[in-house]
């Protein structure tokens, strides 16, 4: 009842006898060797067998134990004690006395002890502990408060989709006085797995548009969170505009943490050469300040940021720099969220430079991490872990090791089309490969999934120069020309896709009629081997095996071998699985910062 070691003056405490007869008791249990003294000392004790200790549990009750837990719940509380191990004990007894008439005590040291945990970093600890405060809450807005209480603590643990979960039905209840509060939470958890915006839009404007007063800085989070999802949903035009006015009244606010969070959302929006020198500058701003206060939290979608704006302008230092401050931020706050982001930026410099061994190794670390990360219900780090299976087996000449587990009439809406797509390119499958570049450019397919956006449209262009389609490499094109200039990526650096000029260079030369004029690729300052060679896909195309680079020839060697770690069968798995029924949501759930 009290626990598996008990202390004999909180047993004689909480005994409905004069001390000396429960002394006596103790004495026939210890005599019985049903009890035993922990460490030969008489001031604690505890049952000789666990298994005793559930039959005599199983022999009281129901009744008789509520009774016993409000006893000790007042002998622990009478103690005092503000420990958060102490705390959760006191809480665990008078929530399970609660029905006694004591639930406001049962729910204050529910709350208080989540609070504890939370300092101490224990976020999953503390959302379990307000979630049963919830539980057990009579007032619907407090019940609701310590629901959003839980959100943010699942979101701290990288477990986004039971955040949104928790969020959702609050969010959307007219009658909840934390409705735009759940919202912005809501939000807060859906953008770091790159979901489309259309249900935090929904959500956040009809909790702005409602009657209420909210104070300024939840509706400045709001703005600044439906300015994020839209971005997310595509209308680049309402997000910037509602980021500006978002990121002025937070200026005239006043206060770090609130500037740091509009800041944070203010991030996403833009993609074209411009865009990201304001990016930047608003990285800095937000590194800058999270240095000063020491705001790990925040530290690391900037650190993010910053090594997405080092790998689109180039820019190695500053790449190496944020990777720098990502390892710190995951150090720190102990999110594998970051340490998988991290992860991730690691993976594309090994492959910029070549080194496809360690790309694949970092490849199998990130699906372990990935596995503690929840972006999706649809998605699982396997999608990603096939990304970079794909373009691995690629470089290094293994994708025919795949073609025996794809066909040419795969049902498109069960597999995520892109992958596909480019699996029938490489493996030189033309006519499927037809249906799927087809299929992917029904309008507005191909803006249908901003997370890997980019990354799709890398897919698509390359498959219209294998394919000679006029039609798909001018949409494609249209789509690529505000990246004039950067490099591109996959997700949060996934991959690395190489510069977008020489994309718009390939399709040009090959489809001279898809544009009125001829652009040819212009360089770039992070020109690794795999950045060189991969994207210019103006190279013929292969419908066996391709040839693999002498100075390739030991990296290919150490990817195929079993002896490295990772067999030929698994890594065939995982190429394919870029394809798979778990990724089919057309490119959801690739994380961002």
């Amino acid at each position: 009842m009290i626990g598996d070691v008990v202390d004999v003056d909180l047993l004689v405490a909480t005994g409905r006898v004069m001390p000396e007869e429960a002394l006596a008791h103790l004495d026939a249990a210890l005599d019985a060797h049903l009890l035993e003294p922990v460490d030969g000392t008489p001031t604690r004790v505890r049952f000789r067998h666990a298994i005793a200790r559930e039959v005599v549990l199983g022999a009281m009750s129901s009744s008789r134990r509520t009774e016993l837990h409000l006893h000790v719940a007042c002998a622990l509380e009478a103690r005092g004690g503000r420990g958060a191990a102490h705390v959760a004990q006191v809480a665990h007894h008078f929530e399970a006395a609660h029905i006694l008439g004591h639930r406001v005590e049962a729910v204050r040291y529910l709350r208080l002890a989540a609070a504890l945990a939370a300092d101490g970093l224990a976020h999953d600890e503390a959302a379990d502990l307000y979630e049963r405060a919830a539980a057990i809450e009579d007032d619907p807005a407090d019940a609701d408060d310590a629901v959003l209480l839980a959100a943010r603590e699942r979101l701290l643990t990288g477990a986004l989709v039971r955040s949104r979960r928790l969020a959702e039905p609050i969010a959307a209840d007219v009658t909840s006085p934390h409705r735009l509060r759940a919202a912005v939470q809501y939000e807060d958890a859906n953008w770091r797995s790159n979901l489309v915006g259309g249900r935090s839009v929904a959500l956040l404007q009809g909790a702005l548009e409602a009657p209420g007063d909210h104070d300024e800085e939840l509706q400045v989070r709001a703005l600044a969170g439906l300015a994020r999802a839209l971005a997310f949903d595509c209308k680049d035009a309402q997000g910037r505009s509602l980021a500006d006015r978002a990121v002025a009244r937070a200026r005239e606010h006043g206060g770090d943490d609130l500037l740091l969070d509009v800041l944070v959302a203010a991030l996403v929006q833009g993609n074209s050469v411009d865009d990201a020198d304001l990016k930047l500058a608003c990285a800095a701003e937000v590194t800058e300040v999270c240095l000063r206060t020491g705001d790990l939290w925040r530290l690391g979608p900037a650190a993010s940021y910053r090594t997405l704006l080092g790998y689109q302008r180039g820019d190695k230092a500053l790449v190496r720099s944020g990777r720098d401050d990502l390892r710190l931020v995951a150090e720190g706050t102990h999110q594998p969220y970051f340490a998988y982001l991290g992860g991730c930026v690691d993976f594309s410099r090994h492959l910029a430079a070549g080194r496809l061994d360690r790309a694949a190794q970092t490849s199998e670390t990130l699906l372990e991490i990935g596995a503690a990360v929840e972006l999706d219900e649809d998605v699982g780090p396997d999608g990603q872990y096939g990304v970079q299976q794909f373009v691995l087996r690629r470089e290094a000449g293994g994708l025919d090791d795949v073609r025996g587990l794809v066909s040419e009439d795969e049902d498109l809406g069960e597999r995520w089309v892109p992958g596909l797509l480019a699996l029938y390119v490489e493996l030189g499958m033309h006519d499927a490969a037809r249906r799927a570049l087809r299929w992917l450019l029904e309008p507005g397919a191909i803006d249908s999934s901003p997370g890997a956006r980019v990354g799709v449209l890398t897919i698509v262009a390359d498959a219209a120069v294998a394919l000679r389609d006029e039609d798909a490499a001018g949409r494609v094109r249209a789509a690529i020309a505000p990246y004039t200039g950067l490099n591109l990526m996959f997700g949060s650096l996934v991959t690395a896709m190489g510069s977008a000029d020489r994309y718009l260079g390939s399709s040009t030369r090959c489809c001279p009629r898809a544009t009125g004029r001829r652009t040819s690729p212009g360089p770039r300052r992070w020109t690794g081997t795999w950045v060189r060679t991969c994207t210019s896909r103006t190279r013929s195309r292969r419908t066996r095996r391709p040839t693999v680079r002498p100075e390739r020839a030991a990296a290919t060697s150490a990817l195929s071998s079993p002896r490295r770690g990772v067999s030929r069968r698994r890594s065939a798995r995982g190429a394919c699985c870029a394809c798979s029924t778990r990724s089919r949501g057309r490119g959801r759930g690739v994380p961002t910062a």
